[in-house]
């Protein structure tokens, strides 16, 4: 009694709840096990498993004996937030994008204003695609700066055809990005689920 501390404190400083973690090396046999189940049908363009067997790998090589499960989680949890977000902007952003390029198309002399402005919304998207790391994405982002870039530099007007080619693209790409998503929705609960429960 004269410390201040009772026996009970220990005791229930026992009961609390300790994180689940696991061994870096069986989780690196279950994203080898996925990755192979995952067979021929694994993208290039994105994935998930292979980026963390990578990140396994650097872990037993640092000598890590245990790694949270919850820092896990959170990292798929974190990525699910940040693509969710970068699609739902695509989704926002691209009527605007393609209402643009349709007014660069409808006049004879676009004004610099005009294509300042897609330029900036394409660079924007370019840069959040960086972020996600979707590769098709900034591929195609920066395709489309570099020649909105050439065309607000030299003042060159677009032929319609060739505006209509890259609004029908940005339609293409705005579904690549959703296939993208949704590769990435099904390898997280696929890894979620080889995570041990809480």
């Amino acid at each position: 009694n004269a410390t201040g501390v009772s026996f009970d404190e220990k005791a229930a400083s026992d009961t609390m709840e300790v994180a689940p973690t696991l061994s870096p090396t069986e989780f690196l046999q279950t994203l080898k096990a996925l990755l192979q189940k995952q067979g021929g049908g694994a993208s290039a363009e994105r994935n998930l498993v292979k980026t963390l067997i990578d990140q396994m790998e650097g872990q037993i090589q640092a000598g890590v004996q245990q790694v949270g499960v919850d820092v896990i989680q959170g990292y798929l949890d974190r990525m699910s937030e940040s693509e969710e977000a970068f699609v739902q902007n695509v989704d926002r952003q691209m009527p605007n994008l393609v209402a643009k390029l349709s007014n660069l198309a409808n006049l004879s002399a676009p004004g610099n204003e005009l294509i300042e402005a897609s330029l900036q919304e394409v660079m924007q998207l370019r840069a959040e695609a960086q972020q996600v790391n979707a590769g098709m994405a900034m591929a195609f982002f920066g395709g489309l700066q570099s020649l909105l870039s050439v065309v607000a530099q030299h003042r060159i007007c677009l032929a319609a055809t060739r505006i209509e080619a890259i609004m029908a693209r940005l339609g293409l790409i705005r579904g690549l990005i959703h296939q993208w998503v949704e590769r990435g929705r099904a390898e997280r609960t696929a890894i979620g689920q080889a995570l041990p429960m809480n």
